[in-house]
């Protein structure tokens, strides 16, 4: 296969020429995009309704639940997240629904012809980005909902102009590329902020405010902080309620402050304190990959420990570039045991040195590995269910996607299993 001209009837081949574009680094991403997007596509999306949301944690969550509430309003809604769970597909959200297979394949045979033609070195995620804007004026949404890949003032999603801009959370990750303190990092995402539009912020400490107000001074826009808020759902409902109220101001359209809470009672994101029975075991999915989203994680944890029988059992893998000796710290002691293991991503970290960082520390829980992911899955499951306790799996979404693969969990649901 030729990874600059794949097999358009195939979407094995399709994905796979996607993938070979994986890189390890940031592409400046706004001026690189136009030479990927048609002219009508870049035309449309600036002024296409949307709300573009930036942070540490919890993008996804309230990106989900502000599409929720557009659609529970009436209106055509377009959802791009990252990364993805097992599918590629279930970044680009129509309704609610994953593009089809036939879609996405016809979108990505134009898109990769034009990288050809005007942008040779085109990275995945600025393929896919391309695909999903292609995709949503194709198809005529009313409303888009746009989730950062990372940072903002790079990223190739920052090629929107976005009515509204959230920056959920600020927390140290990706310092190689975004700063390494928490003003740097929150100037950088800041700048997804646009001149006489709002921005509207989650809990944040006082480096960050100034890293934002730094950015804020440059983009011209106006700050609204929302300190209530956290990055589950229920905690979410604040700053996605400001977030539409100043949606609504800025665009006329009718939508109720009000029905985020109507809509959050329904609304599901996966892989975020996901709760399953795998075997008739309870199973908790978490893709809390960083400190930030530990501490979290293990709030919400402790609020629904009464449903939550112990022992508590957690698989944990993560990818090399994140700050898994102080996620490991901060879990040691929630844990009965750890099982720790590796993904089949070349950055996972290898299950010896979690192994050996958990003893340096002295860990006060049963410590086990295995290098295979299925391996550690089944072993833990069994643990799980011999001591009628809780199991989690938890660290990075690679694992968490590896983990529904193995049992055949459908993302969303039985009904929204991806399209042929």
């Amino acid at each position: 296969m030729n990874p600059d001209r794949p097999d358009f009837n195939s979407f094995e081949t399709t994905v796979s020429a996607l993938f070979s574009r994986v890189r390890g680094h940031i592409v400046p991403g706004a001026h690189r995009m136009r030479r990927l997007l048609q002219p009508e596509t870049l035309a449309r999306l600036s002024t296409l309704p949307t709300v573009l949301v930036a942070g540490t944690n919890g993008k996804g969550t309230t990106c989900s639940l502000l599409e929720q509430t557009f659609r529970d309003s009436k209106f055509k809604t377009g959802l791009y997240t990252s990364p993805h769970i097992v599918c590629p597909t279930e970044r680009i959200r129509i309704g609610g629904h994953p593009i089809a297979r036939s879609e996405f394949l016809e979108v990505s045979q134009r898109v990769f012809q034009r990288a050809q033609q005007h942008l040779a070195d085109a990275t995945f995620f600025e393929l896919m980005t391309t695909i999903a804007f292609e995709y949503f004026v194709l198809v005529e949404i009313e409303i888009l909902v746009c989730e950062v890949g990372l940072g903002g003032r790079l990223d190739s999603t920052n090629i929107t102009s976005p009515t509204v801009s959230v920056l959920t959370s600020v927390g140290l990750d990706h310092t190689e590329w975004l700063g390494v303190d928490e003003e740097s990092i929150a100037r950088e995402k800041a700048f997804i902020s646009r001149r006489n539009r709002t921005l509207v912020v989650g809990h944040t400490n006082t480096a960050a405010r100034n890293g934002i107000n730094s950015a804020t001074q440059v983009t011209g826009a106006a700050t609204r902080y929302i300190n209530d808020c956290g990055q589950d759902v229920n905690g979410s409902i604040p700053l996605a309620e400001a977030t539409i109220e100043e949606f609504a101001r800025a665009t006329g359209l009718k939508i109720p402050t009000q029905q985020v809470s109507i809509s959050a009672t329904k609304h599901f994101w996966p892989g975020r304190f996901d709760f399953r029975k795998v075997k008739s075991v309870s199973v908790i999915f978490d893709a809390a990959h960083n400190p930030h989203g530990v501490e979290y994680f293990l709030t919400k944890a402790h609020a629904c420990a009464h449903k939550l029988p112990r022992p508590w059992i957690l698989v944990y893998a993560s990818l090399a570039d994140k700050d898994w000796e102080k996620s490991i710290l901060l879990l040691n002691r929630h844990f009965d045991a750890i099982y720790f293991t590796e993904t089949q991503s070349t950055r996972s970290v290898k299950t010896d040195l979690l192994m050996s960082h958990a003893c340096s520390i002295g860990a006060s829980c049963s410590l086990s590995c295995h290098s295979h992911a299925s391996k550690a899955l089944e072993s833990s499951l069994e643990h799980t269910r011999a001591m009628n306790g809780t199991m989690f799996v938890l660290g990075s979404i690679t694992l968490i996607g590896e983990s529904f693969e193995h049992w055949e969990i459908p993302v969303f649901s039985e009904q929204e299993k991806v399209q042929e």
